[in-house]
């Protein structure tokens, strides 16, 4: 079951509601992650694991193993450009995944409405913090899910 509030109180309630055997998923992607898998979340979804995998599946491995503090330190590194999908009462939040893409090699062109388009102090933005994340600005296209011969993994 996905639940994307940020609301811990309504995931206990609504966990306290279902049948025992029912998966959990954070539906607000990685931000409240941590909070989640510590109620039971046994997963997130994730617009970052489009344009760096390794470090997205790095903080589910890390949630699942119970590793809080390497949890912590993948979350402190994702936080940056969390911050700026959150802009706008979460108005930023496809334009910021798909500026990140669009630095690692994938241009989907524009934003559709009603989201737009960042502006250019906002796209240099998410350049600095994929930057601080991967490395470079580049980082993540030899490790993005793709078909054989292309270099990603393979799922």
């Amino acid at each position: 079951m996905k639940l994307a509030l940020p609301d811990l109180l309504a995931f206990a309630t609504a966990q306290s509601a279902a049948p025992d055997a029912t998966a959990w998923i954070c539906g607000i992607a990685e931000s409240w992650a941590p909070a989640f898998a510590a109620h039971g979340a046994v997963g997130f979804t994730s617009g970052l694991a489009n344009v760096v995998p390794a470090v997205s599946l790095g903080l589910h491995r890390d949630l699942a193993a119970g590793d809080l503090a390497a949890a912590r330190a993948t979350w402190a590194r994702i936080r940056p450009l969390e911050r700026l999908r959150a802009r706008s009462a979460d108005g930023h939040n496809v334009a910021v995944i798909m500026e990140a893409l669009r630095l690692v090699g994938y241009d989907f062109g524009p934003v559709r409405p009603p989201s737009g388009d960042l502006a250019p102090a906002e796209r240099a933005e998410v350049a600095a913090a994929l930057r601080a994340l991967t490395g470079s600005a580049a980082a993540g296209s030899d490790t993005r899910p793709g078909p054989a011969g292309t270099g990603g993994d393979h799922w």
